[in-house]
This record gives C-alpha cells, sequence and structure tokens, in this order.
C-alpha cells in the first residue's frame, strides 16, 4: 500500500497579489519618509505639493506627516490616525508610522490567516503595554520637577531630535532651561492639575535675526506693537507713574471704538472735526474736547489706571489721560483687543457715554513697553487675582525655516511637561525601551504563548513567527535611529539599545538613552537582535569612551504617555489595515 504524507494547506487568503504588491509600495514609501527622518540624526526633508508652491525643509513628524499625500484609502487611514495622534500629543507621529508600517508589511507576508494574526497583535500589545506600566521596567524612569537635572535631560530629549532647527548645544541648554523656568512659575498651586493647560499659560512669541541663545522670559504676555519708533525708544523706556488701586493692581478700561473725536458716538451733530489753516494740525471742537474732559473725569473717579482702546485716541485726549496717571495704548487692533481682555478680565464698550459699572472695569500688575530684537511690544503682567499664571518666552532664531521648525519642537515640549503633571514618569528613548521590549519578549516566549493560548488559536511555531515579526518590527525603529549606518546590540540581562562601532570590536561604553553603563555590569553579554545570536564582550576588549559625548545626568528620556498612546494606535491601526487590506483598493487606480 502506497504511503501517503499529510502536510498542513498553507493559508493562501483572498488577496490579490497585485493588488497586495501596490498597497505594499505605497507603505513603503511613507516608512521610508518616515525612518530616514528619524531622531536627532534623521535627514530633513524637502517638501512640496505637485502643484508646486512653498518648500517646506523639516524633519518634525507634525510637519511631514500633515504635507504626506494620502491617495490610496489605506494610506489616508494610517496617515489620519497619526495627524489624530500628533493633534493630541504634537509627537511620537514617526514612530507610530513605522510601528504600523513594519507590522502590516509582516504581518501581510505571513502564511498565517489575518485574523490569527491580529489576535496575536493584540495579545502582545497588551504584554507591553503591562510591562511598561510594571515596577519590574528598567526603562521607566521617574520624573521629579524639583530636580533640574532631569527636567533638563527631559527637555533637551525632545530639542536635539528635530535637526533642522540648528540649535547648538548652549541654545539647546538656554531653551531648555528657559521652558522648565516657565513650567514651574505657572503650575497652579491649587488647580486641579487635569484641568490646567500649560499651552493657556507659556505664550511665544518669535523673532529672527539673532541666536536662540538670546531668548528670554517674561512675566505676562507680549502684544506686538510697531507704532513706535526706534528712535522715541528712549522716552518709553522708563517707567509709567500708573494710578493704582490700595492693593498695587491697576484698574483697566478697554473700548472698541475710535477715540479720535471721528465718531458719533451718540454726541450732538454740532460736533466736527477742524483744521488749523496756519499749522494744519488737527484740533478737537471745544464740545469733543469738553466730553474727553469728562470721560477723563469719570476714569480717574474710578481710579482706572490703563485705558486700552482697539482703534486710535486722539493724541490730546491720550496727553490728557496720561497727565492724570492714566496709561493709554491705542490701536490695538482686533487681533490683540482680544488678548488683552483676556489677561485684564475687562468688558470691550462700545461707547464712551455708558455708565462705567463695576463689572466693566479689569485689572493688571503692571504694564509696558518693552524692546526685543529692535520690536516694540506691550509687556502686560496679570494680577494677582488672575485664575492662571501667564508667562511669555520670547524665542529667537536664525531664519524663518529654523524658526517655523523651533515652533513644532517646543509645542511638543509643552505638552511633554502638561504630561508629567498628570503622570510623572518617562520612558528611556534612544530605542532603549523598543529593545528592553524586544528582550522581554524573547525571554519570556514559552510563557507567553501558554498565556496566549486560548485567545489566538495558534501553533507554537506560528505564534513564535508572529511574535518574531513583532519584535522585527521594534527593532527596524531602534536601527533607524542611528539611520543603519551602526550595528545595533541588546544586553541580555539589562536590555537597553548599545552601539557596536562598524569595522572594529569597540562598543560604546553607555546605551544610547545614557542610563547604563559598562562599568556598572561585571560580566556583560550583548545579543544582537538582527543576527539573532550571542556576542560575548571580553573584559580586555576595547571600549569607546563616550564621557564627553554624554553622561548619566544627562539621559535621553521620551514622554511616557505620548509613547504609550502611539503603541496603541499603531498596533490598533494595524490590526484595522489587516481586517480590510483584503478587499479595499482604491477605485480610482
Amino acid at each position: 500500500m502506497a504511503k501517503s504524507r499529510v502536510t498542513r494547506e498553507k493559508y493562501s487568503g483572498t488577496t490579490d497579489t497585485q493588488h497586495l504588491s501596490k498597497i505594499l509600495n505605497e507603505l513603503s514609501k511613507i516608512s521610508t519618509i518616515a525612518s530616514t527622518s528619524y531622531g536627532p540624526i534623521g535627514r530633513s526633508k524637502f517638501l512640496q505639493t505637485s502643484q508646486g508652491g512653498y518648500v517646506t525643509v523639516t524633519s518634525s513628524s507634525k510637519r511631514i506627516i500633515n504635507q504626506l499625500p494620502s491617495g490610496h484609502p489605506v494610506v489616508h487611514i494610517i496617515i489620519s490616525a497619526a495627524r489624530e495622534h500628533l493633534a493630541q500629543f504634537d509627537d511620537g507621529g514617526l514612530f507610530l508610522l513605522q510601528l504600523a508600517i513594519n507590522l502590516i508589511t509582516s504581518g501581510s507576508q505571513l502564511s498565517i490567516p489575518n485574523h490569527s494574526i491580529i489576535a496575536c497583535y493584540e495579545f502582545l500589545l497588551k504584554t507591553c503595554i503591562d510591562f511598561l506600566q510594571s515596577d519590574t521596567c528598567s526603562c521607566r524612569v521617574a520624573i521629579d520637577i524639583s530636580s533640574i537635572k532631569t527636567m533638563m535631560a527631559f527637555m533637551k530629549s525632545i530639542l536635539y531630535t528635530k535637526p533642522t532647527c540648528t540649535l547648538t548645544d548652549h541654545e539647546i541648554d538656554h531653551l531648555a532651561l528657559l521652558l522648565i523656568k516657565g513650567f514651574v512659575n505657572a503650575i497652579p498651586s491649587t488647580t486641579n492639575h487635569e484641568q490646567f493647560s500649560l499651552k493657556e499659560s507659556i505664550r511665544f512669541t518669535y523673532c529672527y535675526g539673532a541666536s536662540s541663545s538670546q531668548s528670554k522670559l517674561l512675566k505676562g504676555i507680549l502684544i506686538d506693537y510697531p507704532f513706535i519708533l526706534q528712535d522715541d525708544r528712549d522716552s518709553y523706556v522708563t517707567k509709567f507713574p500708573f494710578l493704582r488701586l490700595p492693593d498695587n493692581t491697576i484698574r483697566v478700561v478697554l473700548f472698541n471704538i475710535s477715540l479720535a473725536g471721528d465718531s458719533d458716538d451718540g454726541l450732538p451733530e454740532n460736533i466736527t472735526l477742524i483744521a488749523n489753516e496756519d499749522d494744519e494740525t488737527l484740533k478737537l471742537s471745544s464740545v469733543i474736547m469738553e466730553r474727553f474732559r469728562q470721560l477723563t473725569e469719570i476714569l480717574r473717579a474710578n481710579n482706572v489706571g490703563f485705558v486700552g482702546c482697539q482703534k486710535c485716541v486722539h493724541p490730546t485726549f491720550k496727553l490728557l489721560l496720561e497727565s492724570k496717571g492714566i496709561f493709554v495704548c491705542d490701536r490695538l487692533s482686533i487681533l490683540n483687543i482680544g488678548k488683552v481682555q483676556e489677561i485684564t478680565g475687562a468688558t470691550v464698550l462700545s461707547t464712551s457715554l455708558t455708565e462705567i459699572q463695576k463689572h466693566h472695569f479689569g485689572s493688571i500688575s503692571d504694564a509696558s513697553y518693552c524692546f526685543i530684537n529692535n520690536k516694540c511690544f506691550l509687556n502686560l503682567i496679570p494680577s494677582k487675582y488672575h485664575e492662571r499664571n501667564i508667562y511669555s518666552i520670547a524665542i529667537f532664531s536664525k531664519d524663518e525655516t529654523s524658526c517655523d521648525e523651533i515652533k513644532t519642537v517646543l509645542a511638543a515640549a509643552v505638552n511633554s511637561l502638561q504630561q508629567i503633571l498628570i503622570k510623572a514618569i518617562a520612558l528611556c528613548g534612544g530605542g532603549c525601551t523598543e529593545l528592553n521590549l524586544v528582550g522581554y519578549l524573547q525571554q519570556n516566549r514559552e510563557s507567553l504563548f501558554h498565556s496566549a493560548k486560548s485567545q489566538v488559536h495558534l501553533t507554537k511555531s506560528d505564534f513564535f513567527t508572529v511574535l518574531d515579526s513583532f519584535r522585527l518590527a521594534l527593532v527596524k525603529i531602534a536601527s533607524n535611529l542611528n539611520q543603519n549606518e551602526k550595528e545595533i546590540l541588546t544586553e541580555l540581562r539589562h536590555g537597553h539599545h548599545w552601539i557596536a562601532l562598524p569595522r572594529s570590536e569597540s562598543v560604546l561604553d553607555h546605551c544610547q538613552c545614557g542610563m547604563k553603563s559598562l562599568s556598572e555590569i561585571k560580566t556583560p553579554a550583548f545579543y544582537s537582535p538582527i543576527l539573532d545570536k550571542v556576542i560575548p564582550k571580553e573584559s580586555d576588549s576595547h571600549v569607546t569612551s563616550t564621557a564627553n559625548y554624554r553622561n548619566n545626568e544627562n539621559l535621553i528620556l521620551d514622554s511616557f504617555v505620548m509613547k504609550i498612546n502611539a503603541y496603541h494606535v499603531a498596533v490598533n491601526i494595524a490590526n484595522l489595515v489587516l481586517r480590510i487590506i483584503n478587499t479595499i483598493s482604491d477605485a480610482h487606480r
């Protein structure tokens, strides 16, 4: 009798090969853009639409992803998910794209049913998140707000990642310190931190043509006020003698009408604006002047010390008010009157004839003109009764390109500071968290299979195949941080991301995040996740010192909340695409 051999039929699915290859080709293009822009040595991108126009030079995930084409439905789904993540966290978009595309690419090429791959990915995601949230995870770092070294490391980790900012080490240190000072001063003492918005408490003003090391932190808000000429600046530097209330605050009144005498404003018809034929200077009629004198006395009687006007105030009326100790700031425009109203709490009045009620008034602590990089700004400092502490940072940059990039990186920095108020934990950067997860999954693969058996319904070999594809997706991201120029290693006991220099037996003496040092490890044994083999390190082998490059006080850290959300979104969007990849197509192609 002839012998027969029964072999399991391989899963073929229903995906058209040409259709799948077209999708993977589209995803490969997006992945290449994301991976080559990733990290502090990522390459800047020159982005322009097919119709031409403005060229964007950037390495920022937010600016790159917002301009990526998303013609194919699958690509559109992935990019939309990344944009939603960036809308909330301002960072981590390139990481999210890479992880999602790596998982989709590897999952679609396995001879395993997609629904089983999806179940396995969900199980591995939960395993990774549970590990990162556990106390046994060695790549978690507690953020102590009172520790300037930890806070500086956290801020510099974000500022270093965008090479298009063209910031020097000194400029990065200076900006990081300003952000920390603004953050510490803006934190409320009693308000619920979850309701506190740091974006509303730290405002940024940008100036071109100077080094970022000249940036400065100021209390209050800065309003661009270009109406004072450079030649007259000395006369405005002197402190104005404000009329103040007993509690040392300044009472504020705001108008959105013209106070130049050219408005009816309910006045009699015989009020006219006349010109002196001799000197051609405008003078107010006696009726208008009398009305302005009455308004001045009303303001003076109510102890008003600051008058803000959206439109013009006649010079004669302005001099009259200032002689009474009332500071006048006119031509605020519709763009700035709202900012002044927000910080003062005053009601904007649409007539000068109405009786000014108590609830119409606002207050500030101080006001002055300040000159930054030859530009004039109105600096308003909120009163002690204001609901939040507000600080402004005047950011200098060399040119418009670096300024646009600095704007995005500062938004990410402020968002990360906001997150540590909710959860004061960070994750190791530099690829150390990813390789820590890779090591954890490798060391616990047997126990993970037994835990997942009832959920994923896969054979042991198939489960390990999916697990290895998940691990490889993380390894590729860590490798992209080095732009694939150096061999990556992980230490078997502590994990983390180590670098083996090319054509050499040398190994850097610190891991990439700066937390672990070879001097702390007695018998280190390195594992290559790409070659899948152990590389023992002899005690007498060469070690390349990085003491001058980085020390343990200068850790590379990532926002915990941002990274956890990026993992969730990446795996979930990969699972979504794997569910629909067999059916969805672009009808226009």
